[in-house]
């Protein structure tokens, strides 16, 4: 009886059984007491006039509650749940990966953060999906990535917008639409390279002709009525020009003919008139036709 308490992993236990032994297990040790003495001879032994009787006391479980996670089993806790570990069920364990480092492990597993899904956390949104439990679907158009925490667009080359829905304006490329077209003549580029040799689609390549004809009819209307206009103001010049010169030779030849005419015709001065003797002569002619008309008087 007392292997076999011992093979049931009972510490401590009390068999008295009818036979008259007495069998103690303390602590693991085991302890075994004979029958008593018979009352009509001391010689003899005589077997104890009582039934057998068992006491087993289980031993406990630390904490008795198993963390209120598992249930105490001969002093061992038996964690219920999937996720709960440790001597007193109270370890959370989601495995090896711990939720890969996206997520937190729960008693009902790995709750991932945004962005992430899966058993343990270790798959992101599939493409076109973002946010808690990848169940918002992303807007971006055009082939943009999309964000898989707060899903924002990454527009790609070529186009712009909230959702990456518009493209570039003609004359520029390249990210965000930031670089200007350098081809010649104000051609419109790749959006995307930024490459002057490109093709449109048919819709856009006739709304380029059609601009193109367009803006070539008006040039030319421009550039007639200019040329017309300098044609008048070169002959209107070419006149003026004509008659200034013609002016300027009639003077030359009036200024010329006169002084030839007037090189030939001398004045003569007598000396006397230079020093004041005509004035004199003169004034004394006067005072004598004066006297003479008073004498006719």
């Amino acid at each position: 009886m007392a292997d076999f308490l011992k093979q049931q992993g009972i510490i401590n236990a009390i068999n008295l059984d009818g036979g008259g032994s007495a069998t103690l297990v303390l602590n693991g040790t085991l302890a075994s007491y004979p029958s008593e003495h018979c009352s009509f001879d001391n010689m003899w032994r005589c077997p104890r006039s009582i039934s057998t009787i068992m006491c087993i006391h289980e031993p406990a479980c630390e904490p008795a509650d198993c963390s209120g996670h598992g249930v105490c089993v001969q002093g061992r806790c038996n964690c219920t749940g999937e996720f709960w570990r440790g001597p007193a069920c109270d370890i959370l364990d989601c495995g090896p990966s711990n939720c890969s480092l996206h997520g937190v492990c729960t008693d009902s597993g790995c709750l991932c953060d945004a962005g992430w899904t899966g058993s343990n956390c270790s798959e992101a949104c599939a493409s076109g999906f973002y946010g808690d439990a990848c169940t918002q679907k992303c807007l971006c158009q055009n082939g943009a990535l999309c964000d898989p925490v707060h899903g924002a667009c990454s527009c790609p080359a070529g186009y712009y917008g909230t959702s990456c829905e518009q493209a570039c304006p003609m004359g520029w490329y390249g990210l965000n639409c930031q670089k200007l077209c350098a081809c010649e003549h104000m051609c419109p580029c790749d959006r995307v390279t930024g490459s002057c040799n490109i093709t449109y689609e048919l819709a856009i390549q006739d709304q380029l002709n059609k601009a193109g004809r367009c803006l070539a009819s008006r040039s030319k209307d421009k550039f007639s009525l200019s040329e017309r206009t300098w044609i008048a103001i070169t002959i209107m010049l070419t006149l003026l020009l004509a008659i200034s010169a013609l002016g300027n030779i009639g003077l030359f030849l009036k200024a010329r003919s006169e002084r030839q005419h007037g090189s030939g015709d001398y004045l003569y001065h007598p000396l006397r008139e230079m020093n004041g003797e005509a004035s004199h002569t003169s004034a004394c002619e006067a005072e004598d036709a004066q006297d003479q008309s008073q004498a006719l008087l």
